[in-house]
């Protein structure tokens, strides 16, 4: 699907869609404040007429983070396993928002899981 900024929501999950906002052909695709509001209302997040004022650079600054702790934690889960450290620093901004918060769980098989 294309999309404004060549974003892309057909990751089949929106921490994938993020993880799929670097890489590739442009490197970078949250290059500002309408770059995010763009994937966040593409990505369902918001409402596509929701005003987004309040999104600026500290936004972009910590979607970016966010998405460096994601795409660590997915590569390494697919070599592996993901450290346990980044799967507390990705539980514990899951916890920052909103209740009920999904956390990363290791299931009795090794695998990670969403859980409540």
């Amino acid at each position: 699907m294309a999309a404004p900024c060549d974003l892309r929501f057909d990751c089949g999950r929106i921490c994938l869609d993020l993880v799929a906002t670097t890489g590739g052909a442009p490197a970078e695709r949250l290059t500002g404040p309408a770059q995010l509001s763009a994937w966040l209302a593409g990505a369902g997040l918001v409402p596509h007429d929701a005003p987004l004022d309040g999104v600026d650079g500290r936004w972009v600054a910590r979607f970016r983070a966010l998405r460096a702790l994601l795409c660590r934690v997915v590569h390494d889960e697919l070599r592996g396993r993901a450290a346990d450290a980044d799967l507390a620093l990705l539980n514990s901004a899951a916890a920052a928002g909103a209740p009920p918060a999904l956390h990363a769980v290791r299931t009795a098989d090794g695998a990670l899981a969403a859980a409540l």
